[in-house]
């Protein structure tokens, strides 16, 4: 056999491999918010299983295919930095059985990012994938419909909550936070009436359906949602996107009054009391109290954190010296931080924290690298980070976690500047910013949704299209 033709073969297998890591992906993104959040013991074990089947998968075709360079990228390294401290957390936790599934899931979804990055590089394939995204968010919003109108199968208690196949209208709603950025870009970027049509009847029903969730994200949801329609007017005319993000800054400005000021406050409880369970103030002393236990239990924390899953245990010994009241939630059971940040501080230390809040830097690095569909997700992931000062969509909730980090991903793939080996089937992606530009490859054959490679028509700052 000769040199050439084991070269050969290799090259198949890789290929085999991607394709397999490509449908692996796929299957992960639509797990998570479809099998009940993936929060309970099989949804979970299925997502972290699909997690680390597509990692796997991704990792052999990059091996083959002669990718063996993750040096070249410092997103690549922080996150497989990230990998490496969650797994030194977990053997250094005083119980490795109660870390490792916690563990497990981090590292599938960190594996999951990792073949986002190197899948999801050549436009066409974006647009594709978009378009899976889509279909998993007009299905979600499909079954909130029925939840709402026949009371499909749910698992709250209150009848009138809405969280479609996720058991708790809060973590269903850290999902709309990223299903609404990517109907909006359906919405101006399909091509045909059908996509176009479904992105804007699955965007209203999920916009609807936020009246029903009682949740703290549902303005970060909102934010998420706008921030991609301004970018997706922008796109199409300067001056209309210049007037809209003015009216969305100004939108969060009075927010901001809203939540700092006693009256603005009032204000919230009126304009939302049919939707909330608490006063705005009631819950801002409630995060107040788990705040402060959060931050003198990540102080207390050894150096690799008390190991993942073991928040709960660990928390109580920080409990206030008394309750205030009967119900006082510091003596109640809290599952979580309430807060990513915080939350990593605990399971994985300070370093791992650290190595987060780069990663996240670096994602948003990217952003004038993006296309319509990075650049919307990203919409949706600024307003993840951002819930997560009250929330852990990132860390925590299993489904959600797994739109956030393959939408990381896929963001930071507009970073690839040097054509996949394993790719040469589809056109690299040009860079946004001047700048020296991989080269192109004759466009792939048109589908349903854009590939946009135009550098124009990603993030403000190209030329305006009226």
């Amino acid at each position: 056999m000769t040199t050439a033709s084991l070269l050969n073969g290799e090259a198949k297998i890789a290929r085999a491999l991607e394709r397999a890591a490509l449908l692996a992906l796929c299957a992960f993104v639509a797990w998570g918010p479809l099998a009940q959040g993936s929060t309970f013991a099989g949804g979970r074990a299925g997502l972290t299983v699909l997690g680390l089947l597509t990692g796997g998968l991704y990792l052999a075709s990059a091996v083959l295919s002669g990718e063996r360079r993750p040096w070249r990228s410092l997103w690549v390294l922080t996150l497989l930095a990230l990998l490496a401290w969650t797994a030194l957390s977990v053997w250094q936790a005083s119980s490795r059985a109660v870390a490792l599934p916690q563990g497990l899931l981090l590292g599938s979804v960190f594996l999951a990012a990792l073949a986002a990055r190197g899948l999801l590089v050549p436009a066409g394939r974006r647009g594709l994938f978009g378009g899976w995204l889509l279909l998993v968010a007009v299905t979600m919003a499909a079954y909130v419909a029925v939840q709402h109108v026949a009371g499909g199968f749910t698992l709250q208690v209150d009848p009138d909550t809405l969280s479609g196949f996720y058991y708790h209208p809060s973590h269903y709603v850290g999902f709309v936070t990223l299903a609404l950025p990517v109907c909006v870009w359906a919405l101006f970027e399909a091509r045909g009436w059908l996509p176009r049509v479904a992105g804007l009847i699955a965007g209203l029903i999920l916009l609807g359906s936020l009246l029903y969730t009682n949740s703290s994200s549902l303005p970060t949801a909102l934010l998420a949602a706008a921030t991609a329609t301004v970018l997706a007017v922008w796109r199409r005319h300067r001056r209309l996107g210049q007037g809209a993000a003015a009216l969305l800054l100004l939108g969060v400005l009075a927010g901001g009054w809203l939540l700092a000021t006693a009256p603005g406050r009032q204000t919230l409880d009126s304009l939302m009391g049919g939707i909330q369970t608490k006063s705005v103030d009631a819950f801002l002393t409630e995060r107040g109290k788990l705040w402060a236990m959060d931050a003198r239990a990540a102080h207390a924390a050894p150096l690799t954190g008390v190991g993942p899953g073991h928040f709960v245990a660990f928390i109580t010994r920080f409990r206030p010296e008394r309750a205030e009241g009967g119900s006082d939630l510091a003596f109640n059971f809290v599952n979580y931080a309430h807060n990513d940040y915080y939350q990593l501080a605990i399971e994985l230390g300070w370093p791992g924290l650290g190595l987060y809040a780069l990663l996240l830097v670096l994602t948003l690095a990217a952003a004038p690298r993006q296309d319509p569909l990075g650049a919307s997700l990203l919409a949706g992931l600024g307003a993840v980070w951002l819930s997560g000062i009250w929330d852990a969509h990132a860390t925590v909730v299993p489904g959600t976690m797994a739109w956030t980090w393959v939408a990381c991903g896929l963001v930071a793939a507009r970073s690839v500047r040097v054509e996949q080996p394993h790719a040469v089937t589809e056109p690299a992606l040009r860079p946004v910013l001047p700048g020296p530009a991989p080269d192109v490859l004759p466009p792939p054959r048109a589908h349903a949704f854009r590939a946009s490679a135009d550098p124009s028509r990603a993030l403000p700052g190209g030329p305006p299209h009226a």
